[in-house]
């Protein structure tokens, strides 16, 4: 309709323009006008419909052109936890604020590092509507589907290594330069081999943080399991299991030759060895005074390592044995003989008769010569 009364318009203006001459070539002429043949309200509906009709084949033009045209890889490597569209897609559009709207849209969660999924194009349209994205406003080309993978730094079992060696040694260092100080006298440690099970990928970056956890080197001795913490600052962690062995040398009291059962320990029957204390009991006598007045409590062959289940201390006191029987108080000191009624070690409770009154008390042993009873 528009069009219509537009070329109307144009024809009326037209016409009433160019008037034909009268016979004999002469213009008429008119006192109003220079052209009398043109009327104004015919100019008036040919502009108007003109304008009306361009003003609304922009609109349509318009209309028809989407605000913005995304365009689908085959394949897609990211970084964080989430996938937006701006890391996926080729976004074009004349409109900023549009534009940051479609790079912030979520289309889920990223896949684990080292590990593809597979984003349709049908669900990036699903999460753009679910965000409020007007489906005509955008256009899609490209891949039916992108594989999407997560950016990853490739860490090695051999680099991981290196860094948990470098950190053992640096934790040995620290406790001594020439061993692990001990209440037995310094002890060597040494890493012999350090395991881990596979190499990873760590998510986005490389990262700046490495801890590790693992025994206190003081008692740590042969296989030991470890924990490698790696974390960056934008929040990345992950955690790495391993093994270390660990040989760890000290001294041990040993025997020098056979003992009999019940054969007190001397000097001459003992010796210090150096050995693999992961290999050694855990109770094993590290040093020669703790022997001193025990005796065997069975046969032990040359070369065994001591340790209290293979010895004990002799009866400092015997049954009939005289001894001195003392009672103390902050005030006052009383002693007394008195008959021992059965043998006791160090420290131990006995019964004892006094001599001199015949009543029968309740002792600890001193020595071999001093039993103190309770006042």
């Amino acid at each position: 309709m528009i069009i219509f009364f537009g070329y109307a318009g144009i024809g009326r203006l037209k016409m009433a323009h160019f008037v034909m001459p009268e016979q004999g070539g002469q213009r008429p002429a008119s006192a109003e006008s220079p052209h009398p043949s043109v009327r104004p309200a015919a100019v008036f509906w040919g502009i108007l419909s003109m304008l009306m009709l361009f003003s609304n084949t922009g609109a349509a033009a318009r209309t028809s052109r989407p605000a913005a045209e995304l365009t689908l890889p085959e394949t897609a490597e990211i970084s964080g936890s989430r996938i937006f569209l701006g890391a996926l897609a080729g976004i074009r559009t004349d409109d900023p604020v549009f534009r940051a709207r479609l790079n912030e849209t979520d289309l889920g969660a990223s896949p684990a590092p080292g590990a593809v999924i597979f984003l349709p194009a049908d669900t990036i349209r699903l999460k753009l509507k679910r965000a409020g994205v007007d489906e005509a406003r955008v256009r899609m080309s490209g891949a039916k589907r992108i594989s999407v993978s997560r950016r990853t730094v490739h860490l090695s079992r051999k680099r991981m290594k290196a860094w948990i060696s470098a950190e053992i040694q640096r934790r040995i260092a620290m406790l001594g330069a020439s061993g692990v100080p001990s209440e037995n006298g310094n002890e060597e440690i040494r890493v012999m081999r350090v395991t881990i099970p596979r190499s990873v990928e760590y998510p986005d970056r490389e990262p700046d943080t490495r801890i590790l956890e693992m025994p206190d080197l003081r008692r740590a001795a042969g296989l030991v399991n470890i924990r490698l913490h790696l974390s960056d600052e934008s929040g990345g962690s992950l955690l790495v299991p391993g093994t270390v062995r660990i040989a760890r040398r000290g001294m041990v009291v040993v025997t020098v030759r056979p003992l009999a059962r019940m054969q007190p320990l001397s000097p001459r029957d003992l010796a210090l060895k150096n050995v693999d204390l992961a290999t050694a009991p855990d109770a094993a006598y590290r040093r020669m005074k703790s022997l001193s007045g025990l005796r065997a409590l069975r046969a032990i062959a040359p070369n065994t390592i001591l340790t209290p289940a293979l010895v004990d201390e002799p009866p400092l006191v015997r049954r009939g044995d005289i001894v001195q029987m003392v009672a103390r108080s902050p005030l006052f000191r009383i002693s007394t003989r008195g008959r021992v009624k059965k043998d006791g070690r160090r420290g131990e409770q006995v019964a004892v008769k006094n001599l001199r009154s015949g009543k029968q008390v309740y002792g600890r042993v001193v020595d071999a010569g001093t039993v103190e009873v309770d006042y």
